[in-house]
């Protein structure tokens, strides 16, 4: 995601950080969640962003692709969206099982992140390779 600082563009990816029970370890992740009822998945990652992290998109978001999770085991589908020129107009409104910290990573780090395992959940590896052609 690109973030607009006073006029000047920053290129960057806004992750999370944050503790998955699953794993029994702290992640770092893009911005994600679920869609609500009656909630496209462009308007679910207009307030997920918001929700999490306090910011919004300039522009609307531009859908990278959606793919099917385990087609062998489920049929959920993920959505991925890049959101450019994102800003801070709000504190996080997280649920009472969230606890995350907003971490930003310059563009010229983030495939060392990837590389040594910083970053490993397969979806954000996903999200970031296909962002890269929109900064």
């Amino acid at each position: 995601m690109k973030r607009r600082k006073n006029n000047n563009i920053t290129r960057s990816f806004t992750v999370t950080k944050q503790y998955r029970q699953g794993a029994g370890e702290i992640f770092l992740e893009i911005i994600a969640g679920g869609i609500n009822d009656n909630e496209t998945p462009e308007k679910a990652i207009i307030r997920e962003l918001k929700e999490e992290t306090g910011y919004c998109c300039e522009s609307n978001p531009i859908l990278m692709g959606n793919y099917y999770c385990n087609p062998a085991i489920q049929n959920n589908k993920i959505y991925m969206y890049f959101c450019n020129n994102i800003k801070k107009i709000s504190k996080q409104s997280l649920d009472d099982t969230e606890d995350l910290e907003i971490i930003e990573i310059p563009f010229n780090r983030i495939d060392s992140y990837i590389q040594s395992g910083a970053i490993s959940q397969v979806f954000s590896v996903a999200a970031i390779n296909l962002a890269k052609r929109y900064l």
